[in-house]
């Protein structure tokens, strides 16, 4: 059984041996498993915690097949289980297949007077085989925040602390991480603490702490580029050149971007109709960049399909001139294409 929510979870608790939490939702996390502790605490469970991480196959079968004096039923709660987290297919060859499969076999083979919790910070990949054995034979709690529900998300953490962020503060806060659920908890703590007794976040104290992904710079520079603001553009390559980003690394994405703003100029002048799925197609982009459609619909509008061709071109002869050489300084070869492109 796969669970989702609080009261799901709870019921599971009753019923399940084997049981995995999980997910990108903390504060979820947190509780169900405060609850878990409740509930095997009042039924009596000796509690025995273990660190994956520290900890081997043998030493997790000793928690689970050890009784203590007077008290049978245990709780053997296996945290730090980082090796069902979600990973790359490169990252996915390194996972050691042999313990992968010596877990499983172990939940086979859980007493029925022991409940085995595994949990784990981060999304989960239910294609793991543990992850299968558990959803099969017991109750895995995957407790995550879909893109969907980050705004309103977001909101009641603000509101927790006795602040107050407006709609705009708050898309623009998720713009500037990429509407990321991995990053949605760190960068709002920093911003909560660099507020301090300030009872309203603002759009300046977004910019002043919150660290903004590659992409969100980028779209920001290409939007202060459509303004033909130059400084404020440039702004933003040095920042982005101080965080250790390549030049080149940078140009690509300032290529990408006048790309898809051309491809979302087409689609809207002579498609008008299509659908958000088509156009994500069209875009080359996964459905988790919905918000992009919007953002790009907004931006196309500063340029005219001339002047994003011709962008498209002094951003191509740049990667050539410094790819060939005959640019060496590649920051001085960007700061003269944003200075040629705001003419």
């Amino acid at each position: 059984m796969i669970v989702n929510d609080i009261k799901s979870f709870e019921r599971e608790l009753q019923s399940n041996r084997v049981i995995i939490i999980g997910g990108t939702n903390k504060n979820d996390i947190v509780l169900s498993l405060k609850k878990a502790y409740k509930f095997y605490e009042e039924n009596g469970y000796d509690i025995r915690i273990l660190d994956f991480e520290n900890t081997s196959i043998d030493e997790i079968k000793n928690a689970i097949f050890t009784s203590t004096f007077f008290v049978t039923a245990k709780l053997v709660h296996v945290k730090n289980f980082n090796i069902i987290k979600a990973r790359t297919e490169e990252e996915k060859i390194n996972i050691d297949k042999g313990i992968i499969k010596e877990l499983v076999e172990l939940i086979r083979i859980v007493d029925s007077d022991t409940v085995l919790l595994f949990t784990t910070d981060g999304q989960i990949d239910l294609s793991n085989q543990v992850s299968k054995i558990v959803s099969e034979i017991g109750c895995l709690a995957h407790f995550v925040i879909t893109k969907q529900d980050l705004p309103s998300f977001v909101e009641k953490l603000v509101n927790k602390e006795y602040k107050k962020a407006g709609r705009a503060e708050i898309n623009y806060f998720l713009e500037s991480i990429n509407y990321s659920t991995q990053e949605v908890y760190n960068e709002l703590n920093k911003l909560i603490d660099y507020t301090l007794d300030e009872p309203k976040i603002t759009l300046q104290h977004i910019d002043d702490i919150v660290t903004k992904t590659l992409e969100s710079n980028i779209f920001k520079m290409v939007d202060s580029i459509g303004k033909k603001e130059a400084h404020t553009a440039l702004s933003i390559l040095n920042t982005l050149i101080n965080q250790k980003e390549s030049e080149l690394k940078i140009l690509g994405m300032i290529i990408r971007q006048f790309r898809l703003l051309y491809l979302m100029k087409i689609i809207d002048e002579r498609h008008k109709g299509m659908g958000e799925d088509e156009i994500l197609r069209n875009l080359s982009l996964d459905g988790k960049k919905r918000f992009i459609i919007k953002n790009l619909r907004i931006q196309h509008q500063k340029f005219n399909r001339d002047e994003i061709i011709k962008n498209i071109n002094l951003c191509l002869e740049t990667d050539f001139s410094i790819k060939s050489g005959k640019l060496q300084d590649s920051k001085l070869a960007l700061e003269l294409l944003i200075l040629n492109i705001c003419k």
